[in-house]
């Protein structure tokens, strides 16, 4: 990108996030039209102000600057505590402004460095990133926000300086995920570990030893058998240790979703390979396929740890649960219904296009893989309302939400698939930051 463009697009999306700042204090219609506006911004203005989007862009296309707020949306939903009387005097919204100023502040900051040191070692992760410009960005930005969170925000800086200098360095990684999602989730991922050690430190002993080992033998259990790889192993035991401390029903919805998607994905596996539709290294997830099923879920897990931290009761802390429940029963069913889809065969359809297009197609929906998907939802909102997470409306209205969730990516997925753009696990996470946006919606406004 012509560097004269670099400014207007940071004025993008400082503007996205000064709009962000007022949305926890607007109402539900305003949220709609935030994300509505950046998403058509993405389709207008590369035509209308090419100075700003220049028609050229590589990459993905614009499709960043709908992830940068999108991400800030799944920050403030993941730490709005659900009642009134708990957010009297706690700055609920502290952990997602450090989010979001990490994201502002850091990665301009890294880009900027990387353009004026062009030359150096490079770092052992990614050649394709420097040493001294990602030095350059820990020694400046992490002192200057640590210090503000610190001292005007009552964050512990303890917390904050290693949730910045983790969140500057995870940008350094590339694992298929965009920055704009993969900055602020680690600096929310470090909050959820805050309010997760405060918890295990209250717990009887064999609940907290409980809440350690089940996470650990989880990813250890996926890549012994060849489900995940070391970056998905250990992305999922990190995510599953804020999950089990959130609530230990979240953790086995996790399980329930993990062994739907095995079996699912196994089915018919030699049909899908010999029709090359079939899930890359036989379904094995990486890093970047963890993030897409449980970066909204573990992102939106602190919710339960907060209401908890807070003093809010059982009922309080259940319907903080339901959030991250919904990211994992939307995703249940777009898995599910994906591959037995594939597997089976039979007509499908394009919503997009509106007509029918091969099984396997980005974005279409078949019978088969339909009622499946629906299947699976059913399951996985049983294993809610079985550990004492929803009760049976609340159930239902979690199948209600994997629907709709599951219908926003298949028009997402495939308007971008006619567009040559592959949407990549970003289809995952928008899907999911639906499903968690509506149950937020529902359960707690």
């Amino acid at each position: 990108m012509a560097h004269g463009h670099f400014g207007w697009r940071y004025l993008v999306h400082a503007g996205a996030l000064l709009w962000a700042l007022a949305l926890p204090w607007s109402p539900p219609v305003a949220w709609l039209l935030f994300l509505a506006f950046f998403a058509l911004a993405n389709l207008v203005l590369p035509a209308w102000l090419p100075w700003v989007l220049p028609a050229d862009r590589p990459g993905s296309g614009h499709l960043e600057t709908v992830h940068y707020p999108a991400a800030v949306l799944a920050g403030f939903i993941g730490f709005a505590v659900p009642s009134p009387a708990l957010e009297a005097g706690h700055p609920w919204y502290a952990w997602p402004l450090l989010a979001w100023a990490t994201l502002a502040l850091g990665d301009p900051w890294l880009s900027y460095w990387h353009r004026r040191l062009s030359r150096g070692p490079s770092l052992p992760w990614n050649e394709r990133k420097r040493v001294l410009p990602l030095i350059l960005t820990l020694v400046t930005v992490t002192p200057l926000l640590t210090w503000f969170f610190w001292a005007k925000m009552g964050l512990p800086w303890a917390w904050c300086a290693p949730a910045i200098a983790m969140a500057l360095i995870a940008e350094t990684i590339w694992v298929g995920v965009d920055d704009n999602w993969l900055i602020p989730f680690t600096v929310c991922l470090v909050a959820g570990f805050h309010y997760a050690s405060s918890e295990l430190s209250r717990m009887p002993p064999a609940h907290a030893v409980l809440s350690a080992v089940l996470p650990l033998a989880f990813a250890v259990i996926g890549y012994a058998r060849r489900r995940l790889t070391v970056g998905g192993a250990f992305l999922g035991w990190l995510g599953s240790l804020v999950l089990f401390s959130a609530h230990p029903a979240l953790f086995f919805l996790l399980c329930g979703f993990f062994l739907l998607g095995i079996a699912a994905t196994a089915y018919g596996m030699p049909s899908k390979e010999r029709r090359g539709i079939a899930e890359n290294r036989q379904g094995q997830r990486g890093m970047a396929e963890v993030f897409g099923a449980m970066g909204l879920a573990v992102w939106t897990a602190p919710l339960a740890l907060i209401t908890r931290h807070l003093g809010g009761t059982e009922t309080e802390i259940a319907q903080a649960c339901l959030i991250p429940a919904a990211a994992w029963i939307a995703k249940g069913m777009d898995t599910v219904s994906s591959e037995i889809g594939k597997a089976v065969g039979g007509p499908t359809y394009s919503p997009t296009a509106l007509r029918r297009v091969p099984p396997g197609t980005v974005g279409g929906w078949s019978l088969a893989g339909s009622l499946a998907g629906v299947a699976a939802a059913l399951i996985l909102a049983g294993i809610a309302w079985i550990c004492g997470l929803a009760i049976p409306w609340q159930a239902g209205v979690l199948l209600s939400i994997a629907v709709a969730a599951n219908a926003v990516e298949s028009l997402w997925a495939g308007f971008w698939a006619q567009k040559n753009i592959h949407t990549g696990v970003h289809a995952n996470l928008i899907m999911t930051l639906s499903a968690v946006f509506l149950a937020w919606l529902v359960f707690l406004r």
